[in-house]
């Protein structure tokens, strides 16, 4: 995989590439950030006139300048003026743990630091100020660089000198500064306009942080052929719905993300997307199915030290070439190497392996780094003599990436690993060893181990093993809190374990060392070897235990362990409560399980209530068009259409996409079957001659689902179309409450549009509803029976049990105490707002989603263990005593979603 047909070095730098095509493109936009623009010929004035200053304050070939500075058009101006006047730039995240930079600023000792006057408080807490440093500092905004030449100043550094040193993460439990040369950086633009076939018309994300190496992939590839760079605010590029607006709004054409990251954007929503590079994790065949066609999509690999990218692979981006491709469909390949670059892979004895055997990566050429910062033996571990060298060669080094991978029968890379602990996460390289080490400086921990957890195909967790002194965590019950605090200060978020686990003792290996594939997995945690003390004592314990087992999926459960801590949740709890009145004979709300959370609290509880009588319910003879009574939701929705009607406000659409080659006819078999099952999709609703709403079961139609072929539409358009659809009102009395639309995008790619009224489904309905859809569409495509059992109870059965239970003693006794409870009712609540309210009530509205950090989610969830409350009881509450403080109201309703299904036989009704 060596012998490539490389281009030669002609140019020595990167930044006269970027002059060069400042002759070529002087007005087009080169930098775009927060609303403001600079071209290329404004961009390079304010660089040189950088350059010059720096020149002057002693910066010259090889000088390391600290580079302060926050997201901006300075940020950009200061790394080429680093360039262009001869050194280079090491990058310094102020949003880093203060910890972290302070070890940064200690280990490359730097003579100059560039920053922005606005951060000098911030770095005040960094830096001492007895000694010099004070004069090394050099704010971008100063006066007097306004004064300086504007022309391009002369060349002094080299292909072989310093363009930049980024920290990485450090096995040691140090970061370590990763030293690039100029050749490397130059290659790698070369490499770029080559690979992407880069215009001017392109629009570029910069995504990644100034302390990550994909930010100079970014700015290389962009500045360097003419394209525009767009520099999103922070809170525009959190994943999710922030970062697809920004792609959206300014059309971008080129990005490069971790797969974590693209697989949160919708694929629809990016028209103008025409290249995709995912790189920092390895990517799976789903998200690269989703997102190739019709585009082209490159799965890079790279560490720091081989200049950002030593191999990359370009997909297929048709739906034909993609299943038809074995590798793509498998483990996605990492490619061949770019230019001017060598890969080999070897074994332990540093020989090389055959094709399809896995060995150890090993990167040589132009795009290795000088060494590692002030590490002579951590350099000449890791950057080896070519092991394997003809007579008459000159020696070559060679970077040992501790990275698994095996050449492919066409010559292409496969990533299979890592030969050591070192990670990817969300396209953060971490070495475990970094957070280990942070750890054990924590008072009292005598040991630390932390692993990378799969919890999904784009979901790692770094799950944190701890042996400490028990009489530690008897003293210290908050034991935990206090190192994850700790830690913070350490630490960057993303290095953070979402887990802490305390072991009485680490596994260990025969040879006496800490086993890591020994350690309990995330799963395993919430079972437990039992004791005489966890086994059930009584019949009572011994039947929640089972229904506890069945519902949480834990085999080894013991009676003193807490449901919520276990994953149950409320929709759970409403399982169990169902089940718990069949078996048990009593009837308990989500008080009773706050309060009694373990199977042994709440045994006890249950001993003391009343046992009540269940009725066994028979079945209604649901014949067509016999009219029956509607349920209390029915009437209400039923009402609200009276008063509204032709509105959409409770359709309820849902939009899946479906890859791949599918069977129509066995697909609208299946929905006649599910309408067959299920009653209530049937139903339509009329008045009778009194005036009262009934409802009736109709015969099933024969044309259920509406095929519409969209393949030639402009793509503009179709969200409109579809938004039509869905805003569609129904005729209660002539209509099935069911529409099913199914879109054909192309020959392998469709959209299936469900809109139901809120009548006849709920979001409980809707799962079991995809369940039997999956179910039957498996089963029928196979030509076999589906193992869907017969359902005995009907919507019907719930509105007639309804019926019975309102004119019962226990419903009279719930009505009065919530009448007396919201004795009187609150007023109309009203919100400061610019605008009045509309005389009649429009029901428009909107979702706006909030990402929560994960350290404020876990501190959440902690807050409301200790309260004993349910996370969505103390968001409620978050939400209640914000809207106390708008309006100062003290008395607020607010009207959440309930299941309704306490009783064991609605569990699988639709409805």
């Amino acid at each position: 995989m060596n012998d490539l047909i490389n281009s030669p070095l002609t140019t020595p730098t990167f930044h006269q590439l970027f002059e060069s095509q400042v002759e070529q493109t002087p007005t087009q936009i080169a930098v775009v950030f927060a609303g403001k623009t600079l071209s290329y010929r404004e961009l390079n004035q304010k660089v040189n006139q950088l350059a010059h200053y720096l020149r002057k304050k002693g910066v010259t070939a090889d000088t390391l300048v600290g580079l302060y500075v926050e997201r901006s058009l300075e940020m950009l101006i200061g790394i080429l003026a680093i360039l262009k006047a001869g050194g280079a730039y090491l990058p310094l995240d102020p949003q880093y743990p203060e910890e972290r930079l302070k070890f940064i600023l200690q280990d490359a000792q730097l003579p100059l630091l560039l920053t922005q006057d606005f951060l000098l408080k911030q770095l005040s807490q960094l830096l001492d100020y007895k000694g010099s440093f004070n004069q090394k500092l050099i704010y971008i905004g100063d006066s007097s660089i306004d004064e300086e030449c504007s022309d391009n100043p002369t060349h002094l550094a080299t292909m072989t000198h310093l363009a930049y040193c980024i920290y990485t993460s450090g096995s040691t439990g140090q970061p370590k500064g990763v030293l690039i040369e100029h050749r490397g950086l130059y290659n790698l633009a070369i490499a770029q306009r080559a690979i992407f076939d880069l215009h001017p018309a392109d629009h570029v994300l910069q995504f990644a942080s100034l302390n990550f190496d994909a930010s100079i992939w970014e700015i290389a590839m962009t500045l360097s052929s003419g394209a525009t760079l767009y520099l999103g605010m922070p809170t525009t590029l959190l994943p999710g719905q922030p970062l697809l607006q920004f792609l959206q709004q300014q059309a971008i054409t080129i990005v490069t993300l971790p797969p974590s990251i693209l697989a949160s954007l919708l694929v629809e929503s990016l028209p103008h997307l025409r290249t995709i590079i995912v790189a920092g994790e390895a990517c799976s065949p789903q998200l690269i199915r989703h997102w190739a066609v019709g585009r082209q999509f490159f799965n890079g690999y790279g560490p720091t030290e081989t200049t950002v990218c030593a191999t990359i692979a370009q997909s297929p981006n048709t739906v034909e070439t993609l299943e038809n491709s074995d590798c793509w469909n498998q483990n996605p390949p990492i490619g061949y190497p770019i230019a001017n670059t060598r890969v080999y892979v070897l074994d332990e004895q540093l020989q090389p392996v055959s094709t399809d055997v896995a060995g150890e990566l090993y990167v040589g050429g132009v795009g290795l780094a000088r060494g590692y910062l002030n590490r002579p033996e951590l350099t000449a571990e890791r950057f080896i003599v070519h092991p394997i060298l003809k007579y008459g060669e000159v020696p070559e080094r060679l970077y040992r990436t501790g990275d698994k991978v095996r050449i492919l029968a066409d010559g292409q890379l496969e990533f299979l690993g890592r030969v050591d602990y070192q990670v990817k996460i969300r396209g953060f390289r971490i070495e475990l060893g970094e957070i280990e080490n942070v750890i054990k400086q924590f008072p009292s921990v005598q040991e630390a181990v932390v692993v990378a957890y799969e919890v999904a195909e784009t979901d790692k967790r770094l799950i944190a093993y701890l042996s400490i002194i028990p009489e530690i965590l008897v003293k210290t019950p908050d034991f935990n809190q206090q190192l994850r605090n700790f830690l913070k200060k350490q630490l960057p978020s993303y290095m953070l374990p979402s887990t802490i686990v305390n072991l009485v003792e680490f596994p260990l290996t025969p040879n006496g060392k800490i086993d890591r594939n020994a350690l309990p997995k995330p799963q395993e945690l919430w079972e437990q070897e039992l004791t005489a003390e966890d086994l059930p004592r009584t019949e009572i314990e011994q039947e929640l235990l089972k229904l506890w087992q069945d519902l949480l999926k834990i085999e080894k459960l013991g009676i003193h362990r807490n449901f919520f801590e276990l994953g149950g949740h409320s929709l759970l709890a409403v399982q169990l409560f169902s089940r718990m009145s069949e078996v048990l004979k009593v009837q308990l709300n989500l008080s009773d399980l706050l309060n009694y959370p373990t199977v042994a609290t709440l045994a006890a509880h249950i001993t003391g209530l009343p046992r009540v009588k269940i009725n066994i319910l028979t079945p209604v003879n649901q014949a067509v068009d016999k009219a029956i009574s509607l349920s209390s939701n029915q009437r209400a929705w039923w009402l609200f259409e009276q008063i509204y009607p032709a509105t959409p406000t409770y359709n309820i659409p849902l939009m899946y996409e479906l890859q791949g080659t599918l069977d129509l006819p066995v697909l609208e078999q299946v929905f006649k079957q599910i309408i067959h099952r299920h009653t209530i999709l049937r139903t339509c609703f009329k008045v009778d001659d009194n005036g009262i709403p009934q409802q009736s079961v109709t015969a099933p139609s024969n044309n259920l689902m509406s095929i519409i072929d969209l393949s030639n539409y402009n793509p503009a358009i179709i969200p409109q179309f579809i938004q039509e659809i869905v805003r569609r009102p129904f005729d209660f009395t002539h209509e099935l409450l069911l529409r099913i639309h199914l879109f054909r995008l192309n020959p392998q790619k469709y959209q299936l549009l469900l809109v139901f009224h809120h009548l006849v489904i709920d979001g409980w309905s809707v799962k079991i509803f995809l369940q039997e859809l999956m179910a039957l569409y498996t089963a029928f495509k196979q030509g076999i029976t589906p193992n869907l059992p017969e359902p005995i109870y009907q919507y019907a059965d719930f509105c007639q049990w309804q019926q019975h239970w309102l004119q019962s003693e226990d419903y009279q006794k719930q009505l009065t105490y919530w009448q007396t409870q919201l004795q009187p009712l609150p007023e109309l609540l009203e919100l400061p707002s610019e605008e009045s309210r509309p005389k009649v009530q429009t029901f428009g509205g909107a979702r706006q989603a909030i990402q929560l950090s994960p350290q404020l989610t876990a501190k959440l969830h902690q807050f409301s263990h200790r309260q004993g409350v349910t996370l969505f009881v103390t968001l409620l509450t978050t939400f209640k005593v914000l809207l106390y403080r708008y309006t100062g109201h003290t008395d607020i309703v607010v009207g959440t979603s309930v299941a309704g299904r306490q009783r064991l036989e609605w569990e699988n009704v639709i409805g």
